[in-house]
Parts: structure tokens; sequence; C-alpha cells
């Protein structure tokens, strides 16, 4: 027994130092994307990152819904990409490669419809907010197909005083609003710039919730998409996390 255990002394030397050894691997940079549906009659859309490969049915697969977003982190460079509707994966909605470049925040807005899906890139220069201005930022985006121009004004004040016009498949600049204590909403409102119809609105509520720490309040410090979609007659609003 002690013969062995003598012949076993280097092998157990090395995995000790191999345990001790210092891991001094890098973390691996990337980017990140956020996917939009607001592809009218879609059930959900299905992401391939490989899109040489032809996505096979199935009932579990991870969806984007109709009217929503999901964040990817885990991609860079030139990334090819395809997404299908679930109701039918054999044929694809979007199917082009994204120039993703180290360290930049895109997102893909997909609309249209099924049967004449459309789409759009942004890169996002998202604005840092310092602890002492208690602020949070906001853009707005037409993705609603067949609409007209829209123009957008926080509730009480005139028409297109945030916006003038905003036409389809467009994004404005992120701009500063402030998340100080004695504010506690915002309402957004999206009129026809032709007619000065009110066709939707938004209402940020909880802005100062009397929670102070950042990781929790969900707007303070924050930038965020406000998104009118779908077809006029139904349209809606959708709020998405740029964070």
């Amino acid at each position: 027994m002690k013969n062995r255990l003598i012949r076993h002394i280097p092998l157990l030397l090395l995995m000790a130092a191999l345990a001790c050894k210092k891991d001094n691997t890098a973390p691996t940079a990337t980017s990140a994307l956020t996917i939009v549906n607001s592809v009218v009659g879609s059930a959900g859309l299905v992401t391939n990152f490989d899109s040489r490969t032809t996505l096979k049915y199935y009932s579990t697969a991870q969806q984007i819904g109709y009217g929503s977003f999901q964040e990817f982190g885990s991609y860079t460079g030139n990334v090819p990409l395809a997404l299908s509707d679930i109701s039918d994966t054999t044929h694809t909605v979007y199917d082009n490669p994204l120039n993703l470049p180290l360290h930049s925040i895109s997102t893909l807005f997909l609309t249209g419809t099924l049967a004449s899906p459309e789409s759009f890139l942004t890169t996002d220069n998202l604005p840092y907010h310092l602890a002492a201005d208690s602020s949070l930022s906001v853009r707005f985006a037409n993705i609603s197909p067949g609409s007209n121009p829209m123009s957008v004004n926080i509730q009480g004040s005139a028409d297109g005083s945030e916006v003038a016009s905003l036409a389809y498949k467009s994004v404005t600049a992120f701009k500063n609003y402030s998340a100080k204590g004695n504010i506690n909403s915002y309402t957004f409102e999206f009129h026809d710039a032709t007619t000065g119809n009110l066709i939707a609105s938004y209402t940020m509520n909880g802005i100062n919730d009397g929670v102070v720490n950042t990781n929790q309040n969900r707007f303070r410090w924050k930038n965020f998409t406000i998104a009118l979609y779908d077809i006029p007659g139904n349209q809606h609003v959708l709020l998405i996390n740029n964070y």
C-alpha cells in the first residue's frame, strides 16, 4: 500500500498545482441584439442563428411573440440570421446576415405582414445617466405598416411637442426625461400627424416607486423605446427595454 501511494505522489502534486493555478482567461467580448416582432399576423417568431440549416418545427421552440421583443448577447461579427413564424417554419420571414461589431448594441425591428414582411436595423447609442441626474431616456418608433406619420407629445402638451413627424419604419434619437422624486409618471400620446387624431398612448407608471436601488427601480437611469405597432384601426404601443 505504501509503495502504491508513493507512485501516485507526482500525479497528486500535479493535480494540486493545476487546481491552484490562477485562471487568467479574459471574458469573451460580444455585442447585444434586441429583436422586435411586430409582423402583423405572426403567431410567434423562431430564431435560427445558422441560416444554412432549415428549422425543424417543434411546438416548444422558444418564440418571440407578436408585439414583444427578445434580447440576445452571444453573437458578434457577421452573423447569419433567419426567422420563421412558428406557424410555418419551412418559410422565412427574415433571412439576412447581420453585421454586429464588437461591443455594439443593435435592434432589429421586424414589421410588415407575414405575406409581405419588412425589417430595419438600428445601431443604438444609449445615453449614460449619472446617479445625480435621476433621469431616464426614451426614443420613439413607428413600426405600424400602412400608417401615416405620427406626432408624439406628453399628455397635456401640444401635439408634436416631443416629435413633430415620425414616418413608418423610423426611430428617433434617445431623449432624457427627469426621474426625480416629484415625477411619478409620463403619458406619451401618438397622434396622426396628418389628421391630428389621437391614435394610442402609453403611460410609464411607477417612475418613483419608493425603490432607490437602481437594480430594482424599473425606470430610473435606464433607456427605453416606445413603439407604435399593428395596422391602422388596431394600433398598440410597446415598451422595449434598451437598458
